[in-house]
């Protein structure tokens, strides 16, 4: 049969960690409303590519600079009060921090 759920979320997790590395994230932090991920310090991203990055956010992704760089996105809220699902808000903006990679070569 299908594997049990504390499974299935743990190999979700692992798959998010897989990611989060490939986009030089090293942590990310769920808060009440919002998501915080933590940069490597010598992340190899593009920083010409973050403003249009965070404008695609409509005000609900902050770059955070200096010696601890990082990104907040406030998570959306359901008719109902309720902040969107964490982990795919965390997936799909991963997705997304793909197109902030430098190009190698």
């Amino acid at each position: 049969g299908d594997p049990p759920a504390c499974v299935l979320n743990l190999l979700a997790v692992a798959d998010m960690k897989v990611r989060a590395h490939q986009v030089y994230v090293k942590e990310i932090a769920q808060r009440p409303d919002e998501l915080r991920f933590a940069l490597y310090e010598k992340a190899r991203l593009n920083p010409a590519a973050f403003p249009d990055f965070v404008t695609a956010y409509k005000g609900r992704m902050k770059l955070i600079t200096g010696e601890k760089p990082g990104l907040v996105y406030r998570r959306r809220k359901n008719k109902n009060g309720e902040a969107e699902d964490a982990m795919e808000a965390a997936g799909e903006i991963l997705k997304r921090m793909r197109t902030l990679l430098e190009e190698e070569g």
